[in-house]
């Protein structure tokens, strides 16, 4: 398939009118003479028909396809480039690299059977000649399969599509964020009852604050009505609705003390009811149960450049407990520093969503793994959830740099 095309005759060529009307001039003349003998027989040569231009249009199968299963809807965000493919194949001598195309993202897709880090890492020069990129360019996904590899190489920003928010894959009820969608097109959320606070790190125009946005909606989608504050230096989040905003640190800090003491007579009130956090609080008893409270707070640096102690104290507070209350966290930061976010409080935070930062040392504080220094920006993200392990794509409710 070349790119930006999907042909439905290459996965369903049996609806063609030759093969439709082969069939009809075949059976109806016989079956209407009477003889079922030689009807049965004309519907086997049509068959055979049908099967044989399956096989000349699509993958030289006769007795059936594994592509007779595939619903090009699911498939028509990742197609194969053949172009790009054969030449690849040429310059590496690699007969198992196929090249893909991700509509979801801004990458190509080159999936290799080879795991091996040295073999890899011999053909990314000759991959990156093919592709017309700079060899650091390309990312590498090293365990897509057994024995296979994932290597991604940026397209063009002229190529890239917008990832719109796509709130089917949100669930009522539940604190379910949504993030984007992953190189293949697959869907990329997150639980806050499984990992209640998240770190978003990101440069100027990498995305970080349309992240945000696209967080806030997914837990104003949620349907419990969370209580949302936002701490943000910049202002750029000022239209959001939410209970409060401020743009000034000293605020910010007074809301998050406020926050804290707020917190400390919940849990009072949840350990009282016999339950051990928020969520079992709300199933056991939905109609007394407050609402969650958001925190956002963007630019963090800024917020702890204010007060250092007193503001890692009550962020380290809110964090290490009080999600057991019903409190839940989001710093933004754009370059994730060891000394500005220190490892006890970076800990507290299980998902991590990093854009493009400005380097590997930073990449290694805001996603504790090499890679986002080279993101290609507006939206590229690395994301962790937990223990798993990172996954790259592109966030929703991007808006592309001109």
């Amino acid at each position: 398939m070349r790119i930006g095309t999907f042909d439905l005759d290459q996965f369903y060529p049996e609806t063609h009118l030759q093969t439709v009307t082969a069939a009809t001039l075949l059976t109806v003349p016989t079956l209407a003479t009477g003889s079922f003998v030689a009807g049965v027989s004309a519907l086997g040569l049509a068959w055979v028909a049908r099967q044989s231009i399956t096989a000349w249009k699509r993958d030289s199968c006769l007795l059936g396809s594994d592509l007779d299963v595939i619903d090009t809807r699911d498939h028509a965000a990742a197609n194969t480039n053949n172009d790009v493919t054969a030449r690849l194949r040429k310059a590496t001598g690699n007969q198992d690299l196929t090249a893909i195309e991700s509509r979801s993202a801004q990458y190509r897709l080159l999936s290799v059977a080879n795991d091996d880090p040295a073999q890899i890492a011999k053909v990314l020069p000759r991959i990156a000649s093919v592709l017309g990129v700079a060899p650091d360019a390309l990312g590498w996904i090293p365990t897509a399969g057994r024995d296979l590899s994932i290597i991604l190489a940026p397209l063009e920003r002229a190529e890239w599509l917008p990832v719109a928010f796509d709130e089917s894959a949100l669930t009522p009820g539940k604190l379910i964020g949504y993030v984007g969608r992953d190189v293949l097109g697959n869907h990329v959320t997150y639980s806050r009852q499984d990992a209640p606070h998240m770190l978003i790190s990101g440069t100027t125009r990498s995305g970080k604050t349309e992240a945000i946005r696209a967080d806030l909606q997914s837990m104003r989608l949620s349907g419990l009505k969370p209580e949302i504050h936002i701490i943000d230096a910049k202002g750029t989040l000022c239209r959001e609705q939410c209970a409060t905003f401020t743009a000034d640190m000293g605020e910010g800090l007074a809301t998050l003390q406020d926050i804290v003491i707020r917190a400390r007579e919940r849990i009072k009130e949840i350990v009282a009811a016999g339950c051990d956090n928020w969520f079992q609080y709300r199933a056991k008893y939905p109609d007394v149960c407050p609402a969650p409270i958001m925190v956002y707070v963007d630019e963090y640096p800024q917020l702890r450049a204010l007060d250092k102690e007193a503001v890692e104290t009550v962020v380290g507070e809110l964090t290490r407990v009080h999600a057991a209350s019903g409190v839940f966290v989001t710093l933004g930061i754009q370059k994730p520093k060891a000394d500005t976010l220190p490892t006890e409080i970076r800990d507290m935070f299980d998902i991590r969503l990093a854009m493009r930062v400005p380097d590997s040392k930073s990449s290694m504080v805001a996603i504790d793994e090499p890679g986002a220094e080279g993101l290609p920006g507006a939206g590229a993200f690395m994301f962790r959830n937990g223990g798993d392990s990172v996954v790259r794509g592109r966030g929703a409710f991007m808006v592309l740099a001109a």
